[in-house]
């Protein structure tokens, strides 16, 4: 049997997924889907519907960037080779600890490190509004 708290967890992770792929779809539709209509729905859910916005506005942005404006994170992070995408998803998203992902993929911790900062260091500096005016690739 299935502890009440449990539960309640797992359904809350039904809801949030469910949220997440309505409002992902919705937008591709070109719909503008915002946090205050779900969490009219959930309100207990509140903080976590809030931070999956914050992420889908991150990864997807509002839209085809235009000149001057930043690229959207998930493109920039798509260009990047798959094993630095998915070292990215475990650590930022995922909040992995570095050993777990060493372990994960099967690579030296000092050299994971090493390549998610320069990894990091890269996104920021193409995903600026300014990378353009600083003459670096875009």
């Amino acid at each position: 049997m299935i502890a009440p708290r449990e539960k309640n967890d797992r359904e809350d992770l039904e809801v949030i997924a469910s949220v997440v792929s309505e409002a992902i779809d919705r937008r591709r539709r070109g719909e503008d889907p915002t946090a205050d209509e779900y969490v009219r729905r959930y309100p207990r859910l509140r903080a976590e519907i809030e931070a999956e916005f914050e992420t889908i506005a991150l990864l997807e942005g509002k839209g085809a960037a235009v000149a001057g404006e930043a690229c959207p994170l998930g493109e920039l992070i798509s260009s990047l080779p798959p094993l630095t995408q998915r070292m990215i998803f475990l650590r930022d998203f995922e909040k992995r600890h570095w050993d777990e992902i060493a372990r994960l993929l099967g690579q030296p911790e000092l050299e994971l490190r090493q390549s998610y900062t320069k990894a990091i260091r890269g996104l920021i500096e193409r995903g600026s509004p300014q990378a353009g005016a600083r003459g670096l690739p875009g």
